[in-house]
């Protein structure tokens, strides 16, 4: 997977943005912020394989 912004995930595993940013607080999934970069961006790493269960209510971090 190349980078892609939060809109872009959230549409592909049918999530709202604030949800993903929710989760990223809580430090379920972890955005690539850059410096120069304003946007969130995401890849396989960022998201585990486990994040497309919907709803994402009960899904567990393995770190």
């Amino acid at each position: 997977m190349e980078l892609q912004t939060i809109n872009q995930v959230s549409k592909e595993y049918g999530v709202s943005a604030r949800m993903l940013r929710y989760y990223e607080k809580i430090g379920l999934i972890q955005s690539l912020r850059k410096e120069d970069y304003a946007y969130r961006v995401y890849d396989d790493i960022a998201l585990p394989p486990n994040c497309k269960c919907k709803p994402m209510s009960g899904w567990k971090s393995t770190r």
